[in-house]
């Protein structure tokens, strides 16, 4: 966590080598970068994991760009147990909705957050299931997400895109 490990300059370029959407290099990131530097979260991190989770903004997977969730991030548990079927994780209907990027990142940012132990200041807060993962299995960097926030590996992964966010412009 912490300040941005590159420059954003630098990663807007390299965003552009790692064969990234339009959509993810001109809309999610900047707005991912503004929100987390907002709120001392790495935003290269971040990035990183909106790009695991978006595929470069390609958004290829279970959540749709509509839904405007660079982060994966679910809806809150009692949320869940109103809907039948919606706790399996890779559900649809699983996942949180944004009415915009801007607040889709203001999420990820204030949910790494909670993940860190810090959280934000009440009025602040984007999204309901903020309030299940405070306080819970707190970490330090991207890679310990793996285990207790999500499945094996995944952290690994959001660690070894920010490094080719970083690395490559070196």
């Amino acid at each position: 966590m912490g300040p941005p490990s590159e420059q954003w300059d630098v990663v807007l370029r390299l965003l552009g080598t790692q064969n990234a959407a339009p959509l993810f290099i001109d809309e999610i990131a900047p707005a991912i970068w503004e929100a987390c530097s907002r709120y001392g979260i790495d935003a290269v991190g971040a990035i990183a994991q909106a790009a695991r989770e978006t595929n470069w903004g390609r958004f290829t997977g279970t959540v749709p760009a509509s839904f405007f969730n660079v982060a994966g991030i679910k809806i809150h548990p009692d949320n869940q147990k109103l809907k039948p079927g919606v706790t399996d994780g890779d559900n649809l209907l699983a996942h949180d909705q944004f009415g915009s990027w801007w607040q889709g990142a203001l999420a990820q940012a204030h949910h790494l957050r909670a993940y860190t132990g810090w959280g934000v200041p009440e009025r602040d807060v984007a999204h309901a299931r903020y309030w299940a993962v405070l306080g819970g299995h707190r970490i330090t960097d991207f890679e310990q997400l793996s285990g207790r926030w999500a499945g094996s590996g995944y952290g690994e992964g959001i660690a070894s895109i920010a490094r080719r966010l970083v690395e490559v412009g070196l």
